[in-house]
Order: C-alpha cells, then structure tokens, then sequence
C-alpha cells in the first residue's frame, strides 16, 4: 500500500479493486491521513496523519478472506510531517520528515518491545536518525 491523500479523514479498504465505491471504512478519527504500509512482521497497519503531525500504528487481524479488523491507534511517533512510510520485510519502520529533511528508521525489535509495553496511546522515542 502506497500513498493515500483522503481529505475526509478515512482509511478504506475496497473488496473490489476495479470499484472503490464498494469499499469498506476501516479506519476514522483522523485528520488527513497521507501515507500507510502494512508491516507482516508485527501485523500492524501504520499510518501518517499530516495534519495531526503524527504516525498511528493499528494492530490489524484478517477474518476470513475479505474482513480486515483494526484495533485502537496507538501513537508510534509524534512532531513529524510526515512525507513517506514504509516497512521493509524484516519489520523495521522507515518514515520522511520533510520539515526538519531526514529520513528515519525505527527497527523491528525496538517496536516489537514497545508494543508489547504500551497497550495505550503512548509517545515513541527511540529513533534512529539515517542522516549518519
């Protein structure tokens, strides 16, 4: 999943990909989503809020082949505007500030922690600068 510009506020979800109309909201309460990626290393669904300044990580879980459930939000990165987000397939987590022009990485087993320590909305800190 690349980049998603949807001024509504929502994140959805289409059953059929010739036919956004039947899509699905999956997620909302947010105030201009731009960017998401899906980590398959730690199911989670994350999400960059340009407005809001922040990135959202959800825990996902599938039912079936075609129902998406997402649990609450929890705020994986916050003061940031961001300008891109991706997950790599060992799970670290790659995000652009363009205000401040760098790029950052939070790592697999740093995130994999911290979810496990934060069952709420927390703030998260521990980020590698790759301006190095």
């Amino acid at each position: 999943m690349d980049a998603l510009d949807d001024p509504t506020g929502e994140v959805f979800t289409s059953e059929d990909a010739m036919n956004e109309s039947e899509g699905k909201i999956i997620a909302s309460n947010l105030r201009r989503p731009t960017y998401l990626t899906y980590d398959f290393v730690l199911e989670k669904l994350y999400v960059c809020d340009f407005w809001a300044k922040a990135i959202y990580a959800y825990p996902v879980e599938f039912k079936g082949t075609r129902e998406i459930v997402l649990g609450d939000k929890l705020e994986v990165y916050d003061n940031i505007s961001c300008g891109g987000l991706k997950t790599d397939k060992f799970g670290n987590l790659y995000f652009v500030d363009t205000a401040n022009h760098w790029i950052g990485k939070i790592k697999h087993t740093v995130l994999e922690e911290w979810f496990k320590e934060n069952e709420k909305e927390g703030d998260y800190k521990n980020v590698e600068d790759l301006r190095k």
